[in-house]
This record gives structure tokens, C-alpha cells and sequence, in this order.
């Protein structure tokens, strides 16, 4: 167990806990916990989970950024794949654009949990329970299962998977793609670790494989495999005549669900709002554009929308006192890099009978700052250092009281959100730490640029932090730090290599070249089949 854990085993020894033992609310019921700051809620929420490890809760939070930051808290305090992220859209709700793979994938996996039953806790926003997809509602419409001797056909697997969310390629290199080539069908499906190559002979299924995507040789064979949608249709997207088949989060939940609401946004004006924008957008349609579909193929409409969360059990979350119920969390003393400060803070609670926990994000972090305090006048009794990291430090009056500090806090460091996707191919850099100012970078859509730092911006009222990007004619793009999985870091032939030229946003140069190396690695695929092909008949 991760000393991350003795938070939750903290809280579960305060007052507040002690007041709750006899369960959550029911049905309808309304709570309001006061005294929560910094990461308690997440930690809250933890040890809701913990008391009660049937019950579903939703934790709802007010932006896509604080949805990412609960779920990395509760990764660490609960343990990885405990917490499933269900993301709101990237796009604005009137957008035809082709939706984020990433965003898809997180969605059919938690999707995928609720209705097999092996996800109890997901973290989300107003805006994603409100989006409607054409998802399915019981399990058995989720997967897609193939057998040897099955008789499906090679072009109607291909519809299915197509109409499963997959993409058609040439060649198969990321999750969500599929590629028809002679009697193969390869697919990379999400909750596998490789890509499997179907096999036919005439209609029925002679063999599925395992491949590696580097070099296309099999790995293993398998009898069956389950095969999850690589995205669900919206209904901007979806060819169905009706509404009928589109299903928001909110609407395959349980009713024995439990929403958890961390935030100040009011969800009720969240889904007026979100109503509003879709149905403006679609008045506004230009002559001649055509017309987008009505908002509830979109969104479910907000009085349906508040009338389904008022038929489950709420508990809101907030650092406001006066409520019947309060955690009395408290925040630390701000260090200010001042180890001085630090120590002295440690032994003044440690002489008063608390006890505190600083986590660190990496082994190196624990090892220096263990050495920093030792260095600084010995060890203090109460006081662990360990691996974790969760957004911000609090006090709670447990018994006996803990303090959590952060080491991000105490150094005043960004803290460095990684996302543990059980997905591959998901991150092209781990953390924004692997870049510095002046960086050449590649994003996947726009070629190669330098990499500025970061910003700060406001996008519809909320506060986001981007990569600021520097590409030819003077252009900057702002990537969000959440989209880091298009960026990699530009590396040379060798490290004396001349710095590379920048591309034009938009531009023709970066597509080619995309398209020469997809080319090239096409043919020399092809030929490595040939080769294969050749030595099988050989033997």
C-alpha cells in the first residue's frame, strides 16, 4: 500500500467520517460538506469509495483540467485503473470536426467499466454528462466478438468495425485503425496490448494473431478475441434518423449512482448554458451551410438533464463553513522554497501530536528531500517522507491530525499531471519538464516549430494553460497542456546537427513528407510480407 493511501486512512478517522458510517445519501437526497480545500476532495471521495466499494460515484468537476487533476489524485491515493476519466469533447458542440481518438478511447473505457461492472469511481465533467453519443447501454451491445470458424465475412467485418468508430488505413500504426489487405484484416482495438491479425478463407475465420506494429510479425495466436468501438458517434456524426439510439453518461448510470461534486459551477446553469450555445449555433447557420440537427442530438436538454440528477444522491464538496457537515480541512503554511520555515512547521506539529506526509512525484525527489531534512537538523519524529503526488496539501483533524504537504508546493514546481492510460500509444512526451524554451518540437498536424513556454489563457470564461508554439511567417499555435500527446520532442541525426527549418501552419511541405514516409514504410512492409509469404510457402 502506497503511503499516498494513509490519506484515505486519515479521513476515515475524522469526525466527518465518523458522522457518515451509516452511508451515503439516498436517492434524491441533497448534502453540502464544507471545510475542503486544496486536494481533500479528492482524498474525500477516496475514502467514500473505500467505506463503500459497491456504490458508484461520479465526481463532477467544473473544467476538463480539474477532472484531469481529481483523477491523477485519486490514482494516486486509491491505486492505478481505480478512477476512469469520462472527458467532455474538445470541439465546440456545433463542430463536425473529427472528435480527439484520445478523448474516444477515454470515454469507450469507462463505458466500458460501468456496464461490466469492474469501474466504481469516474471523474467527468457537467458538459460530458450532459453530450449524448450513440453508445449502447448494456454490455453485450459494447463488444464485438471473433472466433476461429466464424462466418462473417471480410467486408462485413470491415462495416462493423466502421461503424464501431475504427478508421481505415493503409497501414495500421495506432489504436482506433483497422487496414484491409488481400484476405487480412489487421485492427488495433482498445484493452489490447498489441494489434491482431484476422485471417479469412473465403468467409469464415481461419486464424487470429497478435502483430507488432514495428515490424509486422505475428506473436501469438488466440482462438477468440473481444474487440472494444474506438469511438461512439455523436449525433453531429451519426447517420440514425432519430435521437432515439443516443445516450448520454448521465443516462446509463445507476440509480444507486452517487454524484460527487467538486467546484463551484452550478450544473443546472452549466447544461442551460451548453443548451443555448448549440441551439444559437444552429439558428446562425449561414445560407447555403447546412443546417446542423437539433441540440438534443446533441445534448440531453437541460430540464431532462436536471431532472435525472435530482433523482440520485448529490454531495457537494466546497471550502465554504457554516454547513451541518465539514471536514475542517485546513491549509499548510505557505514554504516559499524555505527549508528553515519547513522544519520548523514539522516540529512544532510533531510536538503537538500530528503527524505529517510529503509526497513526492519521483524516486530522486523522495531520496533529496529526505537528505534536504536530514541536512537541515535530523529527522522529526511523525513526519514521512513518500512517492505520490496529489494537487494541493491540507490539514485534517483526524486522530491524530495529518498534515499533507507536496513537494510541487513546498518548491513551488508546476506539478507534472501524467496520464496512466491504459491504452498504448497514447503520450508522445511524459511531461512538459522534458522541454525548455527555444526546444525544436514536431505536433503531429503542423510539422516541426519551437517551442516558446507556457501561457496562460482565457477560453469561454475558463483559465487554460497552453504551449506556446512559434512556426514560420511569425505564426504561434497554443497547444493545452492536456494535448501533449501531439507534440515529441525534434531530435537531430547526431547532436551536432544543424537546427531543423520550422513549417507553415497549415502548409503543404509537412503533409508531403507525412505522406513520402507513410509511402515509404508501406512499401517496405509490403515487402516484408512478400518475404514472410515466401518462406511460409518455402516451408
Amino acid at each position: 500500500m502506497s503511503r499516498a493511501h494513509a490519506i484515505v486512512e486519515a479521513i476515515n478517522r475524522t469526525p466527518l467520517a465518523n458522522q457518515l458510517r451509516e452511508g451515503l445519501p439516498r436517492a434524491g437526497d441533497r448534502l453540502t460538506i464544507g471545510g475542503i480545500v486544496g486536494a481533500a476532495g479528492s482524498a474525500l471521495a477516496a475514502a467514500f469509495h473505500e467505506t463503500h466499494p459497491r456504490r458508484i460515484l461520479v465526481v463532477v468537476c467544473a473544467e476538463p483540467e480539474g477532472a484531469s487533476r481529481v483523477e491523477a489524485d485519486l490514482e494516486s491515493l486509491l491505486g492505478p485503473d481505480t478512477a476512469h476519466l469520462y472527458p467532455q469533447h474538445e470541439a465546440r458542440l456545433d463542430s463536425r470536426e473529427d472528435a480527439d481518438p484520445r478523448i474516444d478511447a477515454l470515454r469507450v473505457e469507462a463505458v466500458e467499466a460501468l456496464l461490466g461492472e469492474h469501474g466504481r469511481i469516474f471523474v467527468t465533467t457537467a458538459r460530458a454528462l450532459q453530450e449524448r453519443m450513440a453508445m449502447p447501454d448494456r454490455l453485450t451491445q459494447l463488444h464485438l466478438e471473433l472466433e476461429t470458424g466464424d462466418e462473417i465475412g471480410l467486408s462485413l467485418l470491415a462495416g462493423e468495425l466502421e461503424a464501431m468508430g475504427y478508421d481505415r488505413v493503409p497501414l495500421v500504426e495506432e489504436v482506433g485503425q483497422f487496414a484491409v489487405r488481400g484476405g487480412l484484416v489487421d485492427i488495433f482495438s482498445l484493452g489490447l496490448s498489441d494489434p491482431i491479425r484476422v485471417e479469412f478463407w473465403g468467409d469464415e475465420i481461419s486464424s487470429i494473431r497478435f502483430f507488432e506494429v514495428t515490424d509486422q510479425r505475428s506473436t501469438g495466436e488466440m482462438a477468440a478475441v473481444r474487440l472494444l468501438p474506438a469511438a461512439f458517434r455523436s449525433g453531429l456524426r451519426t447517420d440514425r434518423t432519430d435521437g432515439s439510439s443516443l445516450r448520454s453518461f448521465l443516462e446509463v448510470l445507476p440509480t444507486e449512482t452517487v454524484i460527487v461534486g467538486i467546484g463551484g459551477t452550478r450544473w443546472e446553469e452549466e447544461f442551460q448554458k451548453n443548451w443555448s450555445h448549440a441551439s444559437r449555433t444552429r439558428s446562425d447557420s449561414a445560407p447555403g451551410e447546412e443546417t446542423l440537427p437539433n441540440p438534443g442530438y446533441v445534448l440531453v436538454p437541460p430540464g431532462e438533464a436536471s431532472a435525472m440528477l435530482r433523482k440520485l444522491p448529490v454531495v457537494r464538496l466546497t471550502a465554504e463553513e457554516g454547513h451541518a457537515l465539514s471536514l475542517e480541512a485546513t491549509r499548510p503554511p505557505t514554504i516559499e522554497r524555505k527549508i528553515t520555515r519547513l522544519t520548523a512547521f514539522l516540529r512544532e506539529e510533531a510536538a503537538g501530536g500530528a503527524s505529517t506526509l510529503i509526497l513526492c512525484e519521483n524516486e530522486g525527489q523522495v531520496e533529496r528531500l529526505e537528505e534536504i531534512l536530514l541536512e537541515s537538523g535530523g529527522s522529526v519524529p511523525g513526519v514521512r517522507v513518500g512517492l505520490g503526488t496529489v494537487e494541493g496539501g491540507f490539514r485534517i483533524p483526524s486522530s491524530p491530525p495529518l498534515n499533507v504537504l507536496t513537494d510541487h508546493e513546498i518548491f513551488r514546481r508546476r506539478r507534472r499531471v501524467r496520464s496512466g492510460r491504459r491504452f498504448r500509444g497514447a503520450m508522445a512526451l511524459e511531461s512538459i519538464a522534458q522541454l525548455s524554451a527555444g526546444d525544436y518540437v514536431v505536433h503531429m498536424d503542423h510539422g516541426i516549430g519551437r517551442f516558446q513556454g507556457l501561457e496562460r489563457i482565457d477560453v469561454g470564461g475558463e483559465s487554460l494553460e497552453v504551449l506556446a508554439i512559434h512556426y514560420a511567417d511569425g505564426e504561434m499555435l497554443r497547444v493545452p497542456v492536456y494535448r501533449l500527446d501531439l507534440i515529441e520532442r525534434w531530435v537531430g541525426a547526431t547532436d551536432e546537427s544543424e537546427p531543423p527549418a520550422v513549417h507553415r501552419i497549415g502548409g503543404r511541405r509537412w503533409k508531403a513528407l507525412k505522406r513520402k514516409t507513410k509511402a515509404a514504410i508501406e512499401k517496405m512492409t509490403q515487402k516484408l510480407l512478400d518475404l514472410y509469404a515466401e518462406r511460409q510457402i518455402a516451408k
